[in-house]
């Protein structure tokens, strides 16, 4: 699934972005290639998430590039290159149930 198409469909499943209290975005690499080129790979990656969001309305209140530093690992151990290539979006929400607020967290890969 492309990316526009999994962030268009994260916003569908999550209505009511007035309600969102942050929205974070964190973008990797994998371990392959110059530390330095992805780390700036992953803030490409941050900054095309962020632009697309802010096409739909939504206002990014945190970024951050990580390059390398968190690859995803197999059960064995080993990168998994394909998943460490990626981008997080982290939403905070508040929702009221009966009287009460109750803030919660969305992670979105």
């Amino acid at each position: 699934m492309g990316a526009k198409v999994a962030l268009h469909k994260l916003l569908e499943a999550l209505p009511g972005a007035e309600q969102w209290l942050a929205v974070q975005v964190v973008g990797h690499a994998d371990t392959r290639g110059d530390a330095s080129y992805n780390l700036d790979l992953s803030q490409r990656r941050v900054d095309a998430i962020t632009a697309y969001l802010a096409t739909r309305g939504v206002n990014t209140t945190s970024t951050f590039a990580q390059g390398e530093a968190r690859p995803v690992m197999d059960d064995n151990g080993v990168e998994n290159l394909a998943d460490s290539r990626r981008a997080e979006v982290l939403i905070k929400t508040q929702v009221k149930v009966m009287n009460s607020s109750i803030s919660g967290l969305t992670q979105f890969y």
